[in-house]
């Protein structure tokens, strides 16, 4: 995905006001990875991917490793508070190769 993240921390969601208390916080893009591309920046909150809803690292991790492969477009959702209201997106995402570990 070309992606830094985060968990999304319960307590302090509801401490800033977020309407959500699980998902994936992006905190920073690969410039012109594949989640720059679709749309996603730093800040958002991913909720769900392919269907399926995202509440720690560990999930979306799993779901990259498991069920999804490079090439694969997949629609993502994301919270955005980039605007200051918030509002939730869905935004397409073409998976790119996994770097090598």
């Amino acid at each position: 995905m070309g992606v830094f993240l985060a968990n999304l921390v319960p307590e302090v969601a509801a401490e800033v006001g977020l309407p959500i208390r699980e998902g994936v916080i992006i905190r920073n893009t690969v410039v012109d990875g594949p989640s720059d591309r679709a749309g996603i920046i730093p800040g958002d909150i991913v909720v769900n991917i392919a269907g399926q809803d995202i509440a720690t690292v560990s999930d979306l991790t799993r779901l990259l490793k498991q069920e999804l492969r490079a090439g694969q477009q997949v629609e993502v959702e994301v919270f955005q508070v980039a605007d200051g209201a918030g509002s939730r997106k869905t935004l397409t995402l073409e998976l790119g190769e996994r770097p090598q570990q």
